[in-house]
C-alpha cells in the first residue's frame, strides 16, 4: 500500500462500558486508533443494495493492516461518524478495507419526537376572525388535540394559522369543482394547498406517523377551567 495515497486522517472508535463505584454501567465511544487512510466513494467489487444501486452516504477508506477492527467499531473522518458495515483484508495483512456509512444519512428524513413544552397553551384560543369558515372550522377540530398533548407555544400559532388555512383552501376550491366541474388552474392550486397541509400537520402531530413521535402528556392541573374549551 502506497503511503502517497494514505493522506486522509481517520479515528477508528469502539464502544466500551465502564462500572462506576457504585455499580453503574455507563458506555462511551472511545478512540482506538488515529491513522492515515485512503478515501474512495466504493470498494473495487461494488457492493449493492437490494435495488442494484450503490448505496447512499458510503465511503470506503483503505487503511495499513490494524488487527482487531470489525463492524462493532466505527470511523470519525471531518466531522461525520461512520459506521462499518464491512471489513475486507488486503492481501495477506497488507491492508484494511473499511466500508462505512454515514449515520447522518440514516437520520435524514426521521424527525425527533415532540414533547410536552413547559410553556405549552392550556386554553384553546379563539380562530381568529380573519379566517375563513373552513380555516375557522379545521381550527376548532385540532384545537382541542393540540392542547391535549401540550406541545404548541404562544409562538406556534402562525405555523397553526397556517395549516389551517391550506386545510381550508383545500375544501373550498373542492366546493368550486362541485359547482363547476374541474379546473386546472384550481387544481394545482389544490394540490400545493394539500402539500402545506400535510407538511404542517407532521410538524404538530397531525398525523397517523407524526403523532407516535408525540410524547404522552399528563398534568396534575386542578383547574376549573376545560383546557379544551373553544371560544
Amino acid at each position: 500500500m502506497r503511503a502517497g495515497k494514505l493522506d486522509r486522517t481517520i479515528m477508528i472508535e469502539r464502544l466500551t462500558e465502564t462500572v462506576s463505584a457504585t455499580g453503574a454501567v455507563s458506555s462511551a465511544w472511545t478512540n482506538v486508533a488515529t491513522i492515515r487512510a485512503e478515501a474512495v466513494q466504493q470498494t473495487t467489487t461494488e457492493f449493492l443494495t437490494g435495488f442494484g444501486e450503490t448505496e447512499n452516504g458510503t465511503i470506503v477508506f483503505r487503511v495499513r493492516y490494524l488487527a482487531g477492527i470489525t463492524t462493532a467499531d466505527r470511523v470519525t473522518y471531518a466531522g461525520q461518524i461512520y459506521d462499518l458495515k464491512e471489513v475486507t483484508e488486503i492481501g495477506r495483512k497488507r491492508g484494511l478495507e473499511l466500508r462505512g456509512s454515514n449515520i447522518m444519512t440514516h437520520l435524514r428524513g426521521l424527525k425527533p419526537a415532540l414533547s410536552p413544552d413547559r410553556e405549552a397553551l392550556t386554553k384553546a384560543p379563539p380562530a381568529p376572525k380573519w379566517m375563513t369558515a373552513e380555516a375557522r372550522a379545521e381550527w376548532k377540530r385540532i384545537m382541542p388535540r393540540l392542547i391535549a398533548d401540550r406541545i404548541i407555544t404562544k409562538a406556534d400559532l402562525t405555523g397553526v394559522e397556517n395549516y389551517c388555512v391550506a386545510t381550508g383552501r383545500v375544501r373550498e376550491i373542492e366546493r368550486l369543482f362541485s359547482a363547476g366541474g374541474l379546473d386546472k388552474t384550481l387544481f394545482g392550486m389544490q394540490n400545493r394547498a394539500m402539500q402545506t397541509a400535510r407538511q404542517l400537520a407532521a410538524e404538530y402531530g397531525l398525523s397517523p406517523v407524526s403523532r407516535a413521535r408525540v410524547g404522552s402528556a399528563s398534568t396534575n392541573d386542578d383547574d376549573d377551567d376545560n383546557p379544551l374549551t373553544v371560544t
